[in-house]
């Protein structure tokens, strides 16, 4: 590398020199970190993943079930509904129209 330089200009000597220290120190700290990377790998991720999965699943087929249920009892009760309306007594209150102004004039005069 010292042959390389001599053909450089000044200027890049030293930042040749940074690059040449940067390059001995991935070179130096390159096995460390290719083992922690064999351990990180080594976890075994894979079965606790498929426990949660498997429990989740789990917990949306009984929430499922029971959203499926309470439909059936809200389906019951709106037949239900619409089986008392008509025995649902509709009140047959006329009023005449001199009735209904004067309750329009008197509550407008209690408003």
């Amino acid at each position: 590398m010292g042959a390389a330089k001599g053909h450089l200009p000044a200027d890049l000597h030293d930042e040749l020199d940074i690059f040449a220290s940067h390059v001995r120190a991935v070179l130096t700290e390159q096995p460390a970190v290719n083992g922690l990377l064999r351990e990180i790998a080594a976890v075994p991720t894979a079965d606790g993943i498929d426990a949660l999965d498997n429990l989740l699943s789990g917990e949306q087929r009984e929430t499922e079930l029971l959203a499926q249920q309470y439909r059936r009892y809200l389906l019951i009760f709106a037949a239900a509904l619409v089986a008392l309306l008509p025995s649902t007594p509709i009140p047959a209150h006329r009023v005449s129209s001199s009735q209904c102004a004067s309750r329009i004039s008197w509550r407008t005069l209690c408003a």
